[in-house]
């Protein structure tokens, strides 16, 4: 078809019928590309705040975990220093008791 033959075309009732319904969807497929570039701008941005969490999240549990990995060494100590308060303590009863001979020691010389 030649541009005359076109024109000529168009110019029938079935012709602008044709290129009506042709704009017609050029304008539906300009309405859903615009859609489209919409919901690609809100599914990037909703993806980035999850990237975002997730980083957060992330460099949270690794902290955690971190210190998680660290309490037998806490354990271990806290036993060390629990030892460590109970010869201590045994120590204090000795002393005391000692105090506590001296003490009647001293009443009974006293006599």
């Amino acid at each position: 078809m030649s541009n005359k033959e076109l024109e000529n075309y168009v110019k029938t009732e079935e012709g602008a019928n044709l290129l009506e319904k042709y704009q017609q969807y050029l304008i539906l497929l300009k309405k859903l590309n615009l859609d489209a570039c919409r919901s690609s701008n809100q599914a990037s941005t909703r993806l980035g705040n999850l990237n975002q969490m997730l980083t957060e999240n992330t460099d949270s549990y690794l902290k955690l975990t971190g210190e998680l990995r660290k309490v037998p060494d806490i354990t271990k100590q806290v036993n060390a220093m629990h030892a460590k308060i109970d010869v201590l303590h045994k120590y204090l009863l000795q002393a005391e008791l000692a105090l506590w001979q001296l003490e009647s020691l001293k009443g009974e010389t006293s006599f």
